[in-house]
Parts: structure tokens; C-alpha cells; sequence
């Protein structure tokens, strides 16, 4: 009998160690997919044979930031100090700019 509760304690302990790790893969997951990124990030669209982004940095503090296409990624994590500027570029593919994500 003793051997069999140590082995129902040991299964509930593992069961708990394997429910608390989903939670942890699940919030990094959410982290990693990206967020919302402040108004004061602004992106202009342009194209001349290449799909161009800038995307310019208006707050006062340090933002990174992913450019999404439709249908494509940039998979670049922007790191935009403020006031910088930096331009994201796709061969010409029929893209168009969709949003900026925080990575």
C-alpha cells in the first residue's frame, strides 16, 4: 500500500510540473507572437520595383518593432531609439505593408 501511494503522490507531482510548464510555453508564446505597438511608432509604405517601410520613432523611449506584410514577414526586430528611422524593403512580390508588431 505504501508503494502504491508513493506512486500516486509521484504521478500528481509530475502532472502538476507538466500543467505548470504548458502555462510558461503559453506565455512566452503569447509574448513572442507580438503586441500592439504605441501610436507614436508611424510606418509610410512606398514602392519602386521593391516594397519599401520606414518606419520612423516618435516616442520618447526605446521601441522594437516587426514589420508585417500581407502575406509575408520581415523577420527583422527593429531596435528604434527615439527620433530614429529605419526602412524595412521586400523584393517587388505584389506585398503590401499590413502592421507593425512589437518583437
Amino acid at each position: 500500500m505504501r508503494g502504491f501511494l508513493t506512486a500516486v503522490a509521484s504521478a500528481a507531482a509530475g502532472m502538476a510540473l507538466v500543467v505548470s510548464a504548458q502555462g510558461v510555453a503559453a506565455a512566452a508564446t503569447g509574448t513572442a507572437s507580438g503586441g500592439s505597438v504605441p501610436g507614436c511608432v508611424t510606418a509610410k509604405q512606398w514602392a519602386a520595383g521593391t516594397i519599401w517601410v520606414d518606419v520612423t520613432n516618435n516616442c520618447s523611449t526605446v521601441q522594437r518593432v516587426q514589420v508585417r506584410y500581407v502575406n509575408r514577414i520581415d523577420e527583422t526586430c527593429y531596435v528604434l531609439q527615439p527620433g530614429e528611422k529605419r526602412t524595412s524593403s521586400l523584393p517587388f512580390n505584389f506585398a503590401r505593408f499590413d502592421r507593425l508588431v512589437g518583437c
